[in-house]
């Protein structure tokens, strides 16, 4: 004789197929070649030969776009060289922002991988050698190191004061400062925490130099005072050159 199937089990049965049936289409597909919710297209460069051949794996926006201004360094496509670059005369009629997964490999081998977003660096970006042992590693949001300590002129945080770079609770790597209407002030480098190296002052307009200030070049030497290497006035003109003068003229740390 046949057994007769429990109703209570064969609806619950129904029930649950119906159930993955209406998820299955409902199921929307995830757009290709979004990143951030933007449209990328992708895009690939070959330099060198043989063993030191460098292969780079990068995605684009597909039309011109205004970077943050704040930003000095920014990664653009320039489709006719089909070559990345970050400085250069902007074209804008060839020359797109990285926008989305970036690997580069060197005679074959992954040496550095991440994002960018809108031209800049994102997210955690890796360095490896060539048997792929991580080498360091980086964290970033919109460009800046992702601990920096940034502050700003204006309440809506649009306007930047200052970009103090942080990595790992210590001051390292580099260092900036804008006037209020936008135009870089200051600019240098922190490693281990202390100021390092030659440092640049600005006038606010035409982006005439203004001072190079010389720190030490070993972040632990507490011997060497910095001092001014040059001077200029409004104008452009050499005022003041270390090198030419008798006088020395030692300051005491201003970061």
């Amino acid at each position: 004789m046949r057994r007769e199937e429990n109703p209570e089990l064969q609806l619950l049965s129904e029930l649950e197929n119906n159930k993955k049936k209406k998820e299955e289409k409902t199921e929307i597909k995830q757009p290709k070649n979004v990143y951030f919710g933007i449209k990328a297209r992708k895009g690939f460069s070959k330099t060198g030969y043989g063993d030191r051949q460098t292969m780079e794996l990068f995605y684009y926006l597909p039309e011109y776009s205004n970077p943050n201004p704040y930003l000095q360094h920014v990664y653009w496509y320039h489709m006719r060289k089909k070559q990345l670059m970050t400085v250069g005369q902007i074209e804008k009629d060839h020359m797109r922002l990285l926008h989305g997964p970036y690997q580069k490999f060197i005679n074959g081998k992954l040496v550095e991988e991440g994002y960018f977003f809108q031209g800049a660096k994102h997210g955690r970006w890796e360095f490896y050698d060539g048997n792929y042992t991580l080498l360091d590693k980086l964290k970033y949001y919109k460009g800046w190191l992702k601990e920096s300590q940034i502050t700003y002129y204006d309440a809506d945080q649009k306007k930047i004061k200052e970009v103090i770079p942080v990595q790992f609770g210590v001051k390292q790597g580099e260092y900036l400062q804008f006037y209020e209407a936008g135009q870089l002030m200051t600019r240098g480098q922190y490693d281990h925490g202390h100021p390092v190296g030659k440092w640049t002052e600005y006038y606010q307009f035409r982006r005439r130099q203004k001072q190079e200030i010389q720190y030490p070049k070993d972040p632990y030497d507490t011997i060497t005072k910095p001092y001014i290497l040059k001077e200029w006035d409004e104008k452009g003109n050499l005022t003041y050159d270390s090198e030419k003068s008798d006088e020395k003229r030692v300051l005491s740390s201003k970061f």
